[in-house]
């Protein structure tokens, strides 16, 4: 799967002017030994796991075509904070990619400005109930 062309949406916005994208799943382990154990211990997978999504961005005008940046500031700032909003992760073409899909809040939106460089930005997505992955094409 080839990244050129990976593309977030989020609140039916497409997120632009993206340079890095990444969805994090974990799951915790319940240690189930116990002093019949024997060798090393036990575990079992917990039922709960989290996901979360980070994305690098050069800034945009919101003026112009920012509308997706825009969308992540403002369900990040002040009431919206708590705002639950629509996702959808595309990588690759309909042939070869993948397409993650879900909800979750902006936990994180960090504006970075540095000497003779291009403003960028960090957005994080604590992701709210479960992730649905599935062929690029469905």
């Amino acid at each position: 799967i080839v990244s050129e062309g990976a593309t977030l949406h989020l609140a039916d916005a497409a997120v632009g002017q993206l340079t890095s994208l990444s969805i994090n799943h974990s799951r915790d382990t319940i240690d189930v030994s116990n002093l019949s154990t024997t060798g090393a211990k036990d575990f079992i997978a917990s039922t709960l796991y989290e996901s979360e999504i980070s994305c690098e961005v050069q800034l945009e005008n919101y003026a112009s075509t920012g509308t997706g940046q825009d969308a992540a500031a403002t369900a990040f700032d002040g009431a919206g904070s708590t705002a639950v909003v629509a996702w959808i992760i595309d990588i690759g073409d309909s042939t070869t990619g993948m397409k993650f899909n879900g909800n979750g809040f902006v936990t994180g939106f960090d504006v970075s400005v540095g000497l003779d460089s291009v403003v960028t930005a960090s957005i994080t997505i604590k992701v709210d109930g479960n992730v649905t992955a599935a062929a690029a094409a469905d």
